[in-house]
């Protein structure tokens, strides 16, 4: 997904869904976020541990990881509660 720049509504400029081809739920995504107070402005999420809430799955947990313009994540830079 690719937003024209800038959109209030969203943080980033594009981001990069990979869905599991077995759960369908979103496995990991790729962004460009657009915020001044990062210090970097390319991000991967790992969404972990999926629970039924009312019938839909929700993550309970996720981990962001710095990355460069290749994707490569650096060590977790932050880390949902559990």
């Amino acid at each position: 997904m690719v937003f024209d720049a800038p959109n209030p509504s969203v943080p980033g400029e594009w981001f990069v869904l990979y869905i599991n081809a077995r759960t369908g739920l979103i496995d990991q995504v790729h962004a460009r976020i657009t915020a001044s107070f990062l210090r970097h402005d390319i991000w991967m999420g790992k969404w972990l541990d999926y629970r039924d809430c009312n019938g839909l799955k929700k993550e309970r947990r996720r981990e962001f990881h710095s990355a460069d313009d290749d994707g490569t994540a650096s060590h977790p830079m932050t880390q949902s509660p559990n």
